[in-house]
C-alpha cells in the first residue's frame, strides 16, 4: 500500500484526485450517519441519503478525472538528452550560488587575489593565488593549492577524493573552489563545443554530511531530496540525476557527527557512501578532520586522500605583508608576537581561520595575543574580539550576540540528536529550541482563543433545532481539528516557499480570458434564473484556486525567511477572506434575494456562520508556520535567549562574517570552530542544557491518535456543515415561518362590555374616547369577543394551519357590574382585499375550539390570510389565548397569540 501511495504522490494531479475521491467516500458514509442522529423519521433519513449521493457524485467524477489526468501526465523516464539539458541549467545556477557563497566565506580574509584567481584563467604567482590553503598527498607534500585543485582532481583515476585537515584549515573553501572550477569548465566548454575533460560532466554539489542519518535510508535518496529542495527540481528528475552519476556529491563536515556513538555513525555513513559509489559512474568528495576519518574502521573505497598543510612561517609572514601593505612597523610587531607564542598557540595560528580572525580582531594591538596564556584562552580571546569587532557600530551588544549565538549552536546539537538537518539553522524549525511542547501548547491555545468565541457567537444561536446541535458540534470539531493538527505537527510545513510566485507564471492574457469567461458564465446563469447554480460555480472556482495555490507551494522558488513568512501571511489572509466573502456573504445574498429567505432564518445564519468558520480556521491552518515561529521567538525573547527579530539578526550575522546562508532560507555558522566555541558556556556562566530529543512511546501514540482523530473529525465536520447548508426550508424556532397580527373588532355590531360597579357614563364623541373610557374603567367584553387575525407567510414553502383553538387560562363566575354598549369606533384596521374567514369558538364547552371550516388555510411567501375569530360565553368570566398549530417543510410548530402579552378576557 505504501508503494502505491508513493507512486501516486509523484503527481500533483493524482494527489488531488485521490483527495477528492476520499472526500466523496466520506460524504457517502458520514452524511447519512450524521443526519440520522438528528432526524426523527426514516423518510428524512432516506432523503439525506439521496443528498449524499448527489453531493458525492460530482466530487467523485472530479476525483476520477484528476486521477486519470495525473496518470496520463505522470513523470516518465527522461532521455539522456533531456537529463543533460536539465543538468546544464542546474550547473549554471550552482555556479552563481557557489560564487556568492565563496564571497561570504573569504570576504576580506585573504583578499582580492583569491577571487581574481577563481574568476580568471590567467596564470598567477603562487602567493597571489592562495597563500593560506596548500594541500599535499601521500606522494608529494606540495601537491597544489586553490588554483590547481581542479587540475589535481581531473588527474585522479577515479573521481573519489578525501580532503583532510584540522578545524579552520579551509576544507570548505577548497571544496567550493573545486566546485566552481568544475562548473566553469562545464558551463564554458572548449571552442569545438566539447567539454575539456570527462570529469567536467559531473555537477559538483556541496552539502553537509552531518545532516544525514545513515540509519534513515539510502544516501542517494537523501542527496536527491536535498537537491530537489535547494534547486527547485522535481523529485523524480533529481533522483535520475543522482542515479546516472551526473551529480558529484561533496560531503562536507564528517567530523561534525557528534552523537554519543560518533565512531559507529561515521563508519555507518562511510559504508553508505561506499554503497553509493559502487557504481563506477558515480564519484564523491569527502571532507573531514583527520582523526574523525582515520580512526574509523571503514574508509572510502578507491579514494585518494589529500591533507591541507599547516601554514609555515614564510606563508604567515607573506600574508601579513600583503595584509598590512606598507605598514612595516605593524607587520614586524605581528611577526614578533606570533614568534613569541608557545608551540600550542603558534600551531593554532597556523590555520587560516584563526590567523584571519586574529588579524581582523586585533589588527592594531597584536600584543594582546601574548596575554592569552593558553590555546583555549587564545581561542576565547579571538572569538570575543571577533564578535566585539562585528558589534561595533551595530544595534546589538556583545553580550546579547554571544548569548544568541550560543542558543543557535545548541539548536544545531538538538537538531542532530533528533535526526534533523544537523549544522543548518532553519528558522522554520527554530521553534523546537523553546521545547517540544510549550510552543505547541501556546499555539493551540491561540487557535482556541479564536475558534471558540467564533463558534460561540455565530454558531451557538443555531442550537434551537437538532440540526443546530450538529452545526455547533461541527464548529467545535473544526476547532479540535485545528488544535490537534497544530499539536501533531513536529514541523508545520516542509519548506518555506514563495506561494505567490505561481501568479507571476500565468500570462496576463490567460488570466484576463479566464476572468471574462467565468464572469460571462455566471452572469448568464443568473439571467436564466439559476442564481444558486451561478453561486455554486463561483464557489467551486474559488475553492479550485485555493487548492491550486496550496498544491503549487512546494514547487516555487525558495526565498528569505522574512519574505516567505510575509507571503504566508498574505496567503492566510486570502484563504480567510475568500470563504467568508464567497460562501458566507455570497451564499446569504443568494438565499435572501434569489430564494426570498429573510435575514432571521437559520439557513442564512448557517451560511454566514459556516463561511466565517471555514475562513478563520483556514487562515489559522495556512499561517501555522509563522505563528509557531512567532510563538517560539516570543518565548525565547522572554528568556533573553534569542531576539524577537531573528531573521534580521541572522542577516546581520551573515554580513558580519559569523554565519553563512545555505539552501535559500537556512543558515550555518561560517566555521565549525565558531559553532563549537559557542557550545561552551562563557566563564562564570552555567552550561546550557540541551533538551533531550527522545520521545516516549506513549507520546508517539498520542500524536498518532491525534492525527487519526483529526482525519475522522474532518469528515464529520464536512458532513455536518453540509447538513446545515442543505436544510432549505427548515426554520428555527426563533424564526417562525408565519407572521401574525391580531386586532379587536373595529365596529360595535351589537357588542357589549361590562364594567365594575356603575360609573358615570360619558357619551363619547369618538371611538378613541370610548375606548379610553372603557380601558380606564376596566371594561371586559360581554358575551362575545371578536378578534381579527391576519397571517402572512415568510418562507417559500407553504405553511398549513392545522388547528386554531382558544387556550383557557382561568375560569371564574361571571363578573358583576354594569353593561355598556356604544355607537361605534372611528379607528379601523385595513384588512386588504383578501377574503375574511369567520370562525367561532364556545368557551362553555369542555375543549373549546373554533368551528371547522371547509377551507384549507395555507400561506406561503408574501401571501396573507385574514380570519375573524368570535369567542363567546354565557356562564363564565374567562381569560384565554389563541393557539395556532401549523406544519411547514415537514416540521410542525405552535404559535400562541395574546393581547400584547396579556390574555384576552370575556365574561358572561
Amino acid at each position: 500500500m505504501g508503494a502505491i501511495w508513493l507512486r501516486v504522490a509523484e503527481s500533483r494531479w493524482m494527489r488531488m484526485g485521490v483527495v477528492l475521491l476520499t472526500s466523496a467516500g466520506a460524504l457517502l458514509v458520514f452524511t447519512p450517519v450524521v443526519r440520522a442522529m438528528a432526524s426523527s423519521s426514516d423518510g428524512e433519513f432516506n432523503r439525506w441519503v439521496g443528498w449524499a449521493n448527489i453531493l458525492a457524485l460530482p466530487i467523485g467524477f472530479a476525483g476520477v478525472a484528476l486521477t486519470a489526468l495525473g496518470w496520463l501526465l505522470r513523470p516518465r523516464r527522461l532521455s539522456a538528452d533531456d537529463l543533460d539539458g536539465v543538468a546544464d541549467v542546474l550547473a549554471e545556477g550552482m555556479l552563481h550560488a557557489y560564487l556568492d557563497g565563496l564571497k561570504q566565506m573569504i570576504g576580506g580574509d585573504v583578499g582580492d587575489a583569491i577571487r581574481l584567481s577563481l574568476l580568471s584563467d590567467e596564470p598567477a604567482p603562487r602567493w597571489r593565488s592562495s597563500p593560506l590553503i596548500v594541500f599535499g598527498d601521500d606522494r608529494s607534500r606540495n601537491a597544489g593549492d586553490l588554483s590547481t585543485i581542479h587540475t589535481y582532481f581531473r588527474a585522479l583515476d577515479r573521481p573519489r577524493l578525501a580532503v583532510l585537515g584540522p578545524a579552520g584549515s579551509g576544507k570548505t573553501v577548497l571544496l567550493t573552489v573545486l566546485a566552481i572550477h568544475l562548473l566553469k569548465s562545464r558551463v564554458t566548454p572548449s571552442a569545438d563545443g566539447d567539454r575539456t575533460h570527462p570529469r567536467d560532466g559531473h555537477i559538483p554539489y556541496r552539502l553537509p554530511i552531518a545532516s544525514y542519518d545513515p540509519e534513515a535510508g539510502d544516501i542517494s535518496a537523501w542527496i536527491a531530496g536535498r537537491l530537489a529542495e535547494e534547486f527547485r527540481l522535481s523529485t523524480p528528475v533529481a533522483r535520475e540525476l543522482v542515479r546516472t552519476g551526473r551529480i558529484l556529491p561533496m560531503l562536507d563536515g564528517l567530523d561534525e557527527l557528534d552523537s554519543p556513538a560518533t565512531d559507529r555513525r561515521v563508519s555507518r555513513t562511510i559504508e553508505r557512501v561506499n554503497d553509493y559509489v559502487a557504481d563506477e559512474l558515480r564519484g564523491v568528495v569527502l571532507a573531514s578532520q583527520p582523526a574523525a576519518y582515520e580512526n574509523t574502521a571503514r574508509r572510502l573505497d578507491g579514494e585518494r586522500s589529500i591533507r591541507i598543510m599547516a601554514l609555515d612561517a614564510g606563508a604567515i609572514h607573506e600574508y601579513l605583508r600583503v595584509r598590512f601593505g606598507g605598514r612595516d612597523a605593524l607587520q614586524n610587531e605581528w611577526s614578533r608576537v606570533i614568534d613569541g607564542l608557545d608551540h600550542e598557540r603558534r600551531t593554532m595560528l597556523r590555520t587560516p581561520l584563526w590567523l584571519s580572525i586574529a588579524v581582523r580582531a586585533f589588527a592594531e594591538v597584536p600584543r594582546t595575543l601574548g596575554d592569552s596564556g593558553t590555546a583555549a584562552g587564545l581561542r576565547s580571546l579571538l572569538v570575543d574580539g571577533f564578535v566585539r569587532l562585528a558589534c561595533q557600530g551595530s544595534r546589538y551588544s556583545e553580550a546579547d550576540v554571544g548569548r544568541w549565538l550560543r542558543t543557535l549552536a545548541e539548536q544545531t546539537v538538538l537538531q542532530r540528536r533528533q535526526g534533523g538537518r544537523g549544522p543548518e539553522i532553519s528558522p522554520a524549525r527554530i521553534w523546537t529550541i523553546a521545547g517540544a511542547w510549550l510552543p505547541r501548547l501556546l499555539h493551540g491555545v491561540l487557535a482556541l482563543m479564536i475558534v471558540v468565541p467564533l463558534v460561540w457567537i455565530s454558531v451557538l444561536p443555531l442550537m434551537a433545532a437538532p440540526a443546530g446541535v450538529v452545526v455547533v458540534s461541527a464548529g467545535l470539531s473544526v476547532g479540535a481539528l485545528v488544535v490537534a493538527g497544530t499539536l501533531r505537527a513536529e514541523t508545520p510545513v516542509r519548506y518555506l516557499r514563495d506561494p505567490l510566485s505561481i501568479l507571476r507564471r500565468v500570462p496576463i492574457r490567460v488570466t484576463a480570458s479566464v476572468l471574462i469567461l467565468v464572469t460571462g458564465a455566471v452572469a448568464l446563469l443568473w439571467l436564466l434564473g439559476w442564481p444558486s447554480l451561478s453561486f455554486a460555480v463561483v464557489t467551486l472556482l474559488c475553492l479550485t484556486a485555493l487548492t491550486a495555490l496550496f498544491a503549487d507551494v512546494d514547487e516555487t522558488a525558495p526565498v528569505s525567511i522574512r519574505t516567505a513568512m510575509r507571503n504566508e501571511v498574505i496567503v492566510g489572509v486570502l484563504v480567510t477572506l475568500l470563504p467568508i466573502l464567497v460562501m458566507g456573504f455570497g451564499g446569504s445574498f443568494v438565499l435572501r434575494w434569489a430564494l426570498g429567505f429573510g435575514a432571521e432564518y437559520r439557513e442564512v445564519k448557517a451560511v454566514v456562520a459556516v463561511g466565517f468558520l471555514i475562513g478563520i480556521t483556514s487562515g489559522i491552518w495556512f499561517t501555522r508556520t509563522t505563528v509557531r515561529y512567532a510563538v517560539a521567538l516570543a518565548i525565547q525573547a522572554f528568556q533573553r535567549r534569542l531576539p524577537m527579530r531573528l531573521g534580521a539578526f541572522l542577516d546581520w550575522a551573515v554580513l558580519a562574517g559569523i554565519m553563512r546562508t545555505t539552501a535559500g532560507s537556512a543558515y550555518q555558522f561560517r566555521h565549525g570552530e565558531l559553532r563549537q566555541y559557542f557550545l561552551t558556556a562563557a566563564p562564570g556562566e552555567p552550561t546550557a542544557t540541551v533538551p533531550r530529543a527522545a520521545v516516549r512511546a506513549s507520546a508517539r501514540l498520542v500524536l498518532s491518535a491525534s492525527a487519526l482523530v483529526s482525519a475522522l473529525v474532518s469528515a464529520l465536520v464536512v458532513s455536518a456543515v453540509l447538513n446545515s447548508l442543505l436544510s432549505v426550508g427548515e426554520p428555527s424556532r426563533a424564526a417562525n415561518p408565519l407572521a401574525f397580527v391580531t386586532t379587536k373588532a373595529a365596529e360595535c355590531d351589537g357588542l357589549q362590555w361590562k364594567v365594575p360597579g356603575r360609573p358615570e357614563w360619558e357619551a363619547a364623541g369618538s371611538g378613541r374616547e370610548v375606548r379610553a373610557w372603557l380601558d380606564r374603567n376596566g371594561a371586559v367584553d360581554k358575551g362575545t369577543t371578536e378578534i381579527t387575525v391576519v397571517v402572512q407567510g415568510l418562507i417559500p414553502q407553504a405553511a398549513v394551519l392545522e388547528d386554531i383553538r382558544p387556550l383557557i387560562v382561568s375560569r371564574r363566575p361571571p363578573m358583576r357590574g354594569s353593561t355598556v354598549d356604544c355607537e361605534g369606533f372611528v379607528e379601523a384596521a385595513a384588512m386588504g382585499e383578501a377574503p375574511v374567514y369567520d370562525l367561532v369558538a364556545d368557551l362553555d364547552g369542555g375543549t373549546p375550539r373554533f368551528l371547522p371550516s371547509t377551507e384549507v388555510f395555507s400561506v406561503r411567501n408574501s401571501e396573507t390570510l385574514t380570519m375573524r375569530l368570535r369567542v363567546r360565553t354565557t356562564t363564565c368570566d374567562c381569560s384565554w389565548r389563541i393557539e395556532v398549530r401549523w406544519v411547514s417543510a415537514g416540521k410542525q410548530g405552535v404559535t400562541v397569540l395574546d393581547d400584547n402579552g396579556r390574555p384576552f378576557r370575556t365574561t358572561a
